[in-house]
């Protein structure tokens, strides 16, 4: 996928203009300044009670970053194709036991106000997430317990209630989950290993919830916004042009993802393993010389990493509520050479134009 990124140098700002011949937009949506870091985020702005995309506006941020690992270990199947599941016993033989207590009217609280705040489950329906809710079980952990590891085959998605865990990569501590965290989401949204091992600290409470469970209400989920994904793409001026057979596959590769204001989605330097495009609100987008811009409906973040550099030139945060259309790298596998043709030609026109902004504000 190399786009000798290395002999165009600069820096990048996504543009939504090009392959269809459509003029640059980039005066529209961006407004470029200088700056020594990012602006500030408004803490107290409002953001409109009005989402077409299901964004709640009592939603907590969440960790992007766990977001992006999601993305950057999607496999080449859709998310509606997910739905096999493989049956395993819990790593350790007695951790993490099973027990037969259903959730009580004050945990049924507790997990609802988790799912609710997902950035996976949050547009679920009240009683969908009552359905989810009545198909968990509690988990009792004792120190030490191997909730599962890395390199099994996932099989729970779990929520903790009470106690802290340990999240290790190659046997290394990388990160410590508490209580009203998640874990265990990447292996059964993507039908890939599970990344990490994660192991009791002390004695905790966790609900699991089956994989079966989770890929049948993800495949609801993708079902109900793939007419608005596929009616994104057929507007934009930027797909648009594409035949319907490749705006199709474009949107069955693409999941909702939701960002509260504040919320880092890129990081300049990261891993360049996935791609958002803007459907619903504003970023604020920084270069390596300071020059920040402001980022509205369908620009494209992350494309330059993807397609040329394998690294992120440059970082981005919500200012407000945001929805993004979201890709990660193997996805590109089931794209047509078209769609990758328009997505590289993207990400080499954006370079060279921000590299002559940025020659032009220096």
């Amino acid at each position: 996928m190399g786009c000798g990124a290395g002999a165009l140098g600069g820096n990048a700002s996504a543009d939504r203009s090009q392959l269809n011949g459509a003029s640059s937009s980039e005066s529209a949506s961006s407004v470029k300044r200088k700056s020594s870091k990012i602006e500030p985020v408004d803490e107290d702005r409002t953001p409109s009670p009005q989402s077409t995309w299901g964004l709640a506006s009592d939603s907590v941020s969440r960790s992007t970053k766990h977001k992006r690992k999601i993305l950057a270990n999607r496999d080449r199947m859709s998310i509606t194709e997910r739905v096999s599941v493989s049956e395993r016993k819990l790593s350790g033989g007695e951790a993490a036991q099973k027990d037969d207590a259903r959730p009580s009217e004050e945990d049924r609280a507790f997990i609802n106000q988790i799912l609710s705040n997902h950035f996976l489950f949050h547009s679920l329906r009240g009683n969908e997430r009552q359905a989810m809710v009545d198909q968990m079980e509690r988990r009792l952990c004792t120190p030490g317990d191997e909730i599962f590891k890395q390199g099994d085959k996932g099989d729970r998605f779990f929520l903790i209630q009470n106690g802290n865990f340990s999240v290790l990569i190659n046997d290394r501590v990388i990160k410590q989950l508490r209580p009203s965290q998640t874990f265990g989401e990447l292996a059964l949204l993507y039908n890939v290993d599970r990344t990490a091992t994660v192991t009791s600290v002390g004695r905790g409470t966790l609900w699991a919830v089956s994989g079966n469970v989770f890929r049948k209400t993800m495949a609801k989920l993708h079902g109900e916004q793939l007419e608005k994904v596929t009616g994104f793409f057929n507007a934009d001026p930027t797909f648009r042009a594409l035949p319907e057979d490749d705006r199709a596959t474009l949107a069955g590769e693409c999941s909702v993802q939701a960002f509260q204001r504040g919320d880092q989605i890129l990081r300049q330097g990261e891993v360049g393993d996935w791609m958002f495009i803007i459907v619903e609100g504003t970023c604020q987008v920084v270069d390596q010389q300071g020059s920040v811009t402001l980022k509205q409906q369908g620009t494209i973040l992350g494309c330059i990493g993807l397609m040329c550099t394998h690294r992120q030139l440059f970082g981005a945060r919500a200012t407000d509520q945001v929805a993004c259309l979201a890709m990660g790298r193997p996805s590109l596998e089931k794209l047509s050479a078209l769609v990758v043709s328009l997505l590289r030609c993207h990400a080499i026109k954006s370079m060279l134009q921000d590299s002559a902004a940025s020659r032009r504000n220096g």
